[in-house]
């Protein structure tokens, strides 16, 4: 990618001169405040003239390819960018390509956090079942605190 705009027609007639006056191509960039290989390219194929590439860029990846890695991101949606490509059965590009493509296409999802069940804690769960085999748990109120509704719908909505 170009760092500056191209030479213009003063800067390719003061490359002629200065040629003439038996400089070289690094004392002319240095004169002009141009890359040495800018001044370099222009004395090797002076007539060369800049033309913008037509037609569309070059995709990633096609609409079909783009249609198959959405599939595979819904059937694994926290897999790797590697492991979407594999099971879209796309050819392997680059690692950055692949997660610019998948950035376009799908959301990020990360896998919420739990707390783990530690061996301690399923033998206490065994200990409170045991313990309660026998309770009549239809008179029990299973709530999450937030709100106890006992004579039917009081016309909340969540």
């Amino acid at each position: 990618m170009g760092r500056k705009p191209l030479l213009t027609d003063a800067e390719r007639v003061s490359i002629v001169k200065y040629l003439a006056a038996k400089k070289t191509t690094l004392e002319i960039a240095r004169l002009l405040g141009r890359d040495h290989r800018t001044v370099k390219n222009y004395t090797n194929n002076p007539d060369k003239k800049y033309t913008r590439p037509t037609g569309k860029y070059k995709t990633s990846t096609t609409t079909r390819e783009a249609t198959r890695l959405k599939r595979a991101l819904s059937t694994n949606p926290l897999g790797t960018s590697k492991q979407v490509f594999e099971a879209a059965g796309i050819e392997i590009k680059s690692r950055s390509t692949r997660c610019r493509v998948l950035k376009t296409i799908g959301k990020n999802r990360k896998a919420s956090p739990r707390p783990k069940l530690t061996s301690d804690h399923k033998q206490r769960r065994l200990d409170w079942a045991m313990n309660n085999m026998k309770m009549e748990f239809s008179k029990v109120i299973w709530t999450d605190e937030s709100r106890v509704s006992l004579d039917g719908p009081d016309g909340w909505a969540r």
